[in-house]
């Protein structure tokens, strides 16, 4: 189940959707002002993307 990341344009809000497969229609609506304008944005992907995650350690051990 794919999800889509957007900011309302009323409200500047970043919303997360969740879509029942990549062919739904998609019709995003703001959860804060109810505003149906948003733009879908890039999100991360949530590896290690957040500051402090991980404590700044790569994915792959490094050294020998």
């Amino acid at each position: 189940m794919p999800i889509y990341e957007f900011k309302c344009r009323s409200c500047g809000k970043v919303f997360d959707l969740y879509v029942r497969s990549l062919f739904s229609r998609v019709e995003p609506v703001c959860p804060v002002c109810g505003g149906r304008t948003a733009d879908k944005v890039v999100s991360n992907l949530g590896f290690g993307a957040r500051s402090g995650a991980g404590g700044g350690q790569q994915c792959a051990p490094t050294g020998g």
